[in-house]
């Protein structure tokens, strides 16, 4: 029997909270994570509809992008828009689990999910974190190293970009004395004893830290074990903001503009710079992205795709750089696909689907005929 708590485990294995901004909420929101997993409904935005859709379809866990318990809540009472919420899905044993910066900042996420979907070629993060990844080095006896370097793997170590199980490792003589209190794996205690061991190296992110020496500690022989841990300067292949990428040929920015619109279903493209302007990389952030305008800029992108672009921040555009809103909603939104597919993978029995409901707050109205005043 799957419970919710075994989810809500493997999605956190995904896209970790401390991957997110540390100002944020994400991960479990209310419920109980110890019933049994019915069914998985996964959206941006948790509204009354979606949780109605969520009763129709027996869904008893809704995985949503944005938190649902975001800012401090003062009461929970039928009352008031959140309130109603969160007393609505308590009352029929919902579950509400958010994934929102976390599975921004991820490789694989919303930005990568969004340069995929405009067909961009060579995507990387855009805008790396530093100092996530740590460096465990150990001395393992030979004959110990496979196993030893399997745990490690399995728990989290050794994943490098697209690569996992990456480790280094060189062969030494280790020597020890044990005292008489000493139950060493070869040898005798009170004698120097020397053996072959290898000196084995992976990184791991630093969240991931208790679980990597949890695994080491399980599959190392020794009664002590001789390690220590770097922190390291890199910047992180797996974590960041936004990503960048080439397009398949080049396009004139207002092509590139109407092309995206398309991509995405977006009813309107704000864009600035010179529709003239042709564009082969380009960076996206799903979600408001503004702040890497400079970022995009300074890794050579053309333009850059986001949402949330203020008036004035249009202006940073030029005949060399275009700047792209095509919307909060729809840059976000496809990354829902994402979390299906994983979902799917690791839980091929358990029915998850994307909400039918569209939850864009956004309308839009397109005027015709001529305006009524003049400046």
């Amino acid at each position: 029997m799957i419970k919710i708590r075994d989810v809500i485990k493997q999605l956190d294995r995904w896209i970790p909270a401390e991957a997110g901004w540390d100002k944020d909420n994400t991960g479990f929101q209310i419920g109980d994570t110890g019933q049994e997993i019915r069914k998985i409904l996964i959206c941006l935005d948790l509204t009354p509809k979606v949780l109605q859709e969520a009763l129709v379809t027996h869904s008893n866990l809704i995985i949503s992008h944005h938190p649902l318990l975001f800012h401090p809540v003062t009461k929970i009472s039928p009352d008031t828009p959140t309130g109603t919420l969160i007393y609505e899905a308590v009352r029929h044993n919902i579950t509400v689990y958010s994934a929102h910066t976390n599975l921004d900042f991820i490789f694989g996420g919303v930005s990568t999910v969004l340069a995929r979907a405009l067909g961009l070629t060579g995507i990387s993060i855009l805008d790396p974190h530093k100092k996530t990844e740590r460096k465990l080095e150990v001395y393992v006896p030979k004959e110990n190293l496979d196993s030893v370097h399997k745990a490690l793997s399995d728990a989290g170590a050794g994943i490098i970009g697209n690569y996992t199980h990456c480790s280094f490792s060189h062969s030494g003589t280790g020597t020890f004395r044990g005292n008489a209190l000493s139950s060493p794996v070869t040898g005798s205690p009170l004698n120097l004893e020397k053996t072959d061991e290898a000196k084995l190296e992976m990184i791991y992110p630093f969240w991931a830290e208790n679980q990597v020496l949890r695994a080491l500690r399980a599959s190392h022989p020794y009664e002590e074990i001789a390690y220590q841990i770097l922190q390291t300067e890199n910047q992180s292949t797996g974590f960041g903001a936004g990503c960048i990428g080439t397009l398949p040929a080049p396009m004139r920015l207002e092509e590139w503009a109407e092309f995206t619109g398309r991509q995405l279903q977006a009813k309107g493209i704000r864009f600035s710079g010179n529709p003239d302007q042709h564009i082969r990389k380009a960076a996206v952030c799903g979600g408001a992205g503004s702040d890497l305008i400079g970022k995009a800029r300074a890794a050579g992108a053309d333009c850059l795709v986001t949402a949330d672009i203020r008036y004035h921040q249009f202006f940073l555009a030029d005949e060399s750089f275009g700047i792209l809103d095509a919307g909060h909603y729809e840059t976000e939104v496809p990354a829902l696909g994402a979390v299906r597919d994983y979902l799917q993978i690791h839980f091929p029995e358990i029915p998850a689907d994307i909400t039918e409901i569209n939850t864009n707050p956004i309308h839009y109205h397109f005027s015709q005929g001529e305006p009524k005043w003049k400046i």
